[in-house]
């Protein structure tokens, strides 16, 4: 009975989130969506690796909208198969490992965000242009390994900065 509340839940905030898509970071999509999903992804944001989570996996519902990416991308990038992600969309808990990698983008997108000034368009328009830096690959793509994920975000640090545009 709990997992269909939560369910109902998701797809009314969702819904939410659907009719006021018009702002620029995570932070202010988070406000749109109810108290108990918006804290659920603001836990995933501030996941530092030292505490357990129980996170639902129909959390994963919003991902797509939130970051303007479809099911499969999200799937990718969390280097699941795309029907393994719409298994975890109806999970009770999501294992470690897939909090650990959705809170990586998570935090990447808000730091992207944050970096190309809350122009969420103009970031995902970086994320997939083949970046000379990055040895001529689109940085999304680079997401779907620690490594790259690292290497991403070194890259904003470095944009921020004002190293190279």
């Amino acid at each position: 009975m709990k997992q269909n509340r939560n369910k109902s839940e998701v797809h009314e905030s969702l819904a939410l989130y659907a009719s006021t898509h018009d702002s620029y970071n995570l932070d202010t999509y988070l406000h749109h969506l109810k108290t108990n999903i918006r804290n659920l992804l603001s836990q995933v944001l501030r996941y530092n690796g030292y505490t357990t989570l129980s996170i639902p996996g129909s959390i994963l519902t919003f991902i797509p909208k939130i970051l303007d990416l479809r099911a499969g991308d999200i799937a990718a990038l969390l280097n699941i198969s795309r029907s393994k992600y719409y298994r975890e969309i109806e999970v009770e808990k999501l294992d470690t490992h897939t909090i650990d990698k959705l809170s990586s983008l998570l935090k990447i997108y808000d730091k992207g965000i944050d970096v190309f000034e809350g122009d969420k368009d103009d970031f995902n328009t970086w994320l997939h242009t083949k970046n000379t830096n990055m040895g001529h690959v689109k940085p999304i793509k680079l997401m779907e390994t620690e490594q790259g994920r690292n290497a991403v975000s070194s890259s904003l640090a470095r944009i921020e900065h004002g190293l190279y545009g």
